[in-house]
């Protein structure tokens, strides 16, 4: 699920919000909790952060490391703005990246 989380900094928040509780049954699952146990309660004890800041913080990462890649597609990528909610513009290109780089590795 987590896998490429940089790509879900562009999602919609209702999408997100979907993920967030997928997340949050998941755990309460994981942790055989009963149902009036509040989420915030099983991440800080299961020391798993939600779904939403773990997100933002890969993708921040993310793009702070871009200026160290050698790869030059990978520079081409715009820099993050995180006064924009959702950079659409950003989103569309690294997408456009990624589906050149599975066609690449489906050619092979």
């Amino acid at each position: 699920m987590l896998y490429a989380s940089p790509i879900w900094a562009g999602a919609a928040v209702t999408h997100l919000k979907r993920l967030h509780t997928f997340q949050n049954i998941q755990l309460c699952r994981a942790a055989n909790a009963p149902w009036f146990v509040k989420n915030e309660v099983l991440h800080k004890d299961h020391n798993v952060p939600p779904l939403l800041d773990f997100i933002k913080k890969q993708s921040e990462n993310f793009f702070n490391r871009l200026p160290q890649i050698s790869n030059e597609s990978i520079r081409e990528i715009p820099a993050y703005d995180d006064s924009i909610p959702s950079s659409y513009e950003t989103l569309l290109f690294f997408f456009s990246l990624f589906i050149r780089a599975r066609i690449v590795v489906m050619a092979l």
